[in-house]
């Protein structure tokens, strides 16, 4: 099948062979970051999300792999794209980058293990993508697909919904309560 299951920690992938890097915006904090550092393999694992765009099409025309977040909001740039049945602004990097390059795109998730002792981490091969829009829209749709199957493991609290396609707002009609944002009045609107 299309998918694969590595039943280790999360630093597994590289231990079965898969040339893994991550793409990443340093913390700011540099006990943690180093920290992180060292789970993730080590600094030369890692590529700046500012900047790292050549890093990663050398990476990728090398054959090698590369992991970056493709679940959060991407701003008045993004592709408004359904999940969970409100458009959301979708990262389109990934699918662009696997286009240009003629990589496969897969979706990496992460499940806790039952008893909270490690994770499983599920890679799941995308269809070859027809275009970058909807190489993406592919990607939504396999998410939600995965966060159903174990819903009290997805962070809830990335404000996937909070830029709204143009022309709309937050108090647009039928919106789910997960995808709520505060009124522009409330004390926490400037919480980030």
């Amino acid at each position: 099948g299309s998918e694969m299951c590595i039943r280790d920690r999360a630093f597994g992938v590289r231990h079965r062979g898969i040339p893994l890097r991550a793409m990443a915006r340093p913390l700011g904090n540099a006990v943690l970051e180093a920290w992180l550092e060292r789970r993730r393999g080590g600094a030369d694992r890692l590529i700046a999300k500012t900047g790292g765009l050549k890093d990663v099409l050398r990476e990728l025309k090398g054959g090698g792999w590369v992991a970056m977040l493709a679940d959060q909001n991407a701003g008045r740039h993004g592709l408004f794209l359904p999940f969970f049945g409100l458009e959301a602004s979708t990262f389109p990097t990934p699918a662009a980058l696997a286009a240009r390059v003629g990589a496969p795109l897969y979706l990496g998730v992460c499940l806790r293990r039952s008893g909270g002792h490690g994770f499983d981490i599920h890679l799941e091969r995308l269809p070859d993508p027809v275009d970058v829009e909807t190489a993406t829209r592919d990607l939504n749709r396999l998410l939600e697909a995965w966060i159903r199957r174990a819903p009290g493991q997805y962070n809830w609290v990335h404000r996937r919904w909070k830029t709204r396609p143009p022309g709309r707002d937050r108090t647009e009609p039928g919106q789910p309560f997960y995808a709520r944002l505060w009124p522009a009045n409330h004390p926490r609107t400037g919480v980030r």
